[in-house]
């Protein structure tokens, strides 16, 4: 009985001790998965706002283009309408990633020609989110060009940023 009693035991001890050494050891299997999507970029094929032709006026004003084709004059810089020029919005394209929801920010303004002065340029403000419809999307950007009073007649220009990054 004895040794019966003593095989038990040693049988009971390797039992748990099995059970214990299969217990320190585990494996899983992780998953990685990924999707590539198209850059964003924005075309400036279109992107010049022309303001056209501006009498240099004797009291200063604001010459405005909304960003819907139209314009407004606030002080006589109007040419009349067989001077008016080169006039058009702004148009920036977002191409991307099919429905993409994306975001933009504005820039700065950097004077590059003319001897502004007081005068100034304003871009309108494009910022916001928005979706791209089919991997694009047309933004349209007017602006504000404030004129001083008696401007000097010549040639005028500013660049302005916009990026556009995924959300």
């Amino acid at each position: 009985m004895k040794n019966s009693i003593k095989l038990l035991a040693a049988i009971s001890i390797l039992g748990f001790a099995g059970t214990a050494m299969a217990q320190n050891t585990n494996t899983a299997t992780g998953t990685a998965n990924a999707n590539i999507i198209t850059p964003i970029s924005v075309n400036t094929d279109n992107a010049t706002l022309n303001f056209g032709n501006i009498v240099s006026p004797q009291v200063a004003g604001d010459v405005v283009r909304p960003g819907d084709g139209t314009e407004t004059y606030s002080a006589g810089e109007d040419p009349g309408a067989n001077n008016y020029g080169t006039r058009g919005d702004a148009t920036f394209v977002v191409n991307g990633d099919g429905s993409s929801q994306f975001g933009v920010t504005m820039g700065s303004v950097t004077y590059v020609t003319g001897v502004w002065g007081s005068s100034t340029f304003t871009p309108q403000d494009i910022s916001g989110t928005y979706n791209l419809v089919s991997g694009t999307k047309s933004l349209i950007s007017g602006g504000t060009m404030h004129v001083a009073a008696g401007q000097t007649p010549g040639s005028y220009s500013a660049t302005w940023t916009i990026t556009a990054a995924y959300n």
